[in-house]
């Protein structure tokens, strides 16, 4: 999947993997983020008083945390496990999973096209993304056409086959 080039904000929710664990604090990579990483506080892991980090969460899994504060110049993210409800968690990983449905038509067209990822990259995620959605712009593509992704300024020849794949 992608990585958006800017940075989470205050409150927003976030697929994280663990990178490490320490007596303090874990330590986090944020998936969506192009080298942005996070720290959850051992207080910010659990409702319960917790002894062992570990018991919690482990290196290499993925979570959904809650962002508390970014510090956009170090690109470190403070982040909290034990604020996000099953609801949320939920949500959010369904959301990434469309994402990543909606890239992998990218990915698609990047193959039978013969256009690199980076090219597509450029051309069309991150001319989407700050703003809205991939799965959302190509749904409403799907349903209202393709002048939907004429509205973002993507080139034509792409658009054209772009419109394509989201039909198929």
């Amino acid at each position: 999947m992608y990585k958006r080039k800017d940075y989470p904000k205050e409150n927003d929710y976030v697929i994280c993997t663990v990178t490490s664990i320490s007596d303090l604090d874990v330590k986090v990579s944020l998936d969506e983020f192009e080298n942005f990483n996070g720290i959850i506080p051992i207080d910010e892991l659990s409702n319960k008083r917790i002894t062992n980090p570990r018991i919690i969460v482990k290196e290499g899994e993925k979570i959904v945390c809650l962002v508390l504060d970014v510090d956009v110049n170090n690109k470190l993210a403070t982040l909290s496990l034990k604020r996000v409800d099953k609801n949320k968690q939920k949500a959010k990983i369904f959301e990434y999973k469309r994402e990543n449905a909606a890239y992998n038509v990218l990915k698609i067209m990047s193959e039978k096209e013969n256009i690199s990822m980076k090219e597509l990259e450029e051309k069309v995620i991150f001319k989407i993304v700050p703003n809205d959605k991939l799965y959302n712009v190509f749904l409403n593509a799907y349903i209202n056409g393709k002048k939907v992704l004429e509205e973002y300024k993507i080139d034509k020849k792409i658009v054209d086959k772009l419109y394509k794949y989201i039909l198929e």
